[in-house]
């Protein structure tokens, strides 16, 4: 759009789990006076009752408190404080002062003082919000790490009899019946392709734990084409 800075995508916040048509229009009301400057500034101006505090952990989840603060970690840990300090300020305000002064200074509410996210937890959180990794991909919080003793991506896989490593996380699963008994199929994604593996009776069971969506894993396999893989037996 006009005057966006490239790579920009907008989301709107309505998409956010968690929120609701009536909070958000709240929101855009409250934020046509003035823009908002802080967690407690935000809590002190909308009705809490129509963004509750399910709907304000949804919107730090997914970034929307990004531009205010970037710790994700710490809004998440400091949004009880700063609803209790928004309520106290609301009944005081309320209040009639006893010298006739109706002026109630804003007292800003500290955040906590606890480290941010690490990119998996991030993405992960925001997966809870949106229902999908939305500012990066998750194999980029071992892609460094993995890279150092897997270090073809799954783009550059070519059909071979000879095992070879592959890494990436679960994206999918499907299961069907083979002639071998239960077969899993695993959708393996790296960031530069996906690819799927398919597993065994035999191993399912034994690796059931490690098969689960958004686990980092790390197999030798046999390439049958280009998109299918196996484990060799």
């Amino acid at each position: 759009a006009k005057g966006m800075p490239p790579r920009t995508i907008r989301y709107g916040m309505g998409a956010v789990k968690g929120t609701g048509q009536a909070a958000v229009e709240e929101i855009l009301r409250v934020r046509q006076e003035a823009p908002f400057t802080s967690l407690s500034d935000f809590c002190q101006r909308v009705d809490r009752h129509t963004v509750n505090r399910r709907s304000v952990e949804a919107l730090i989840r997914a970034g929307a408190f990004d531009q205010i603060e970037p710790n994700r970690a710490a809004l998440i840990h400091s949004l009880g404080t700063a609803l209790e300090a928004a309520e106290q300020f609301s009944r005081s305000a309320n209040q009639v002062s006893l010298f006739g002064d109706d002026s109630h200074e804003v007292v800003a509410t500290e955040l906590s003082q606890c480290p941010p996210w690490d990119l998996r937890v991030r993405l992960t959180e925001e997966k809870v919000a949106l229902g999908y990794f939305f500012s990066g991909h998750l194999f980029d919080a071992w892609r460094e790490e993995v890279r150092h003793f897997v270090s073809k991506p799954l783009s550059r896989i070519e059909p071979s009899r000879d095992p070879q490593w592959v890494a990436g996380v679960i994206a999918g699963t499907r299961t069907m019946m083979g002639r071998r008994g239960k077969m899993l199929f695993v959708i393996l994604d790296d960031g530069t392709a996906q690819v799927e593996v398919a597993v065994y009776a035999e191993l399912i069971d034994q690796h059931r734990n490690r098969l689960r969506d958004d686990q980092l894993l790390i197999l030798q396999v046999k390439a049958v084409s280009y998109t299918h893989l196996t484990l060799p037996t």
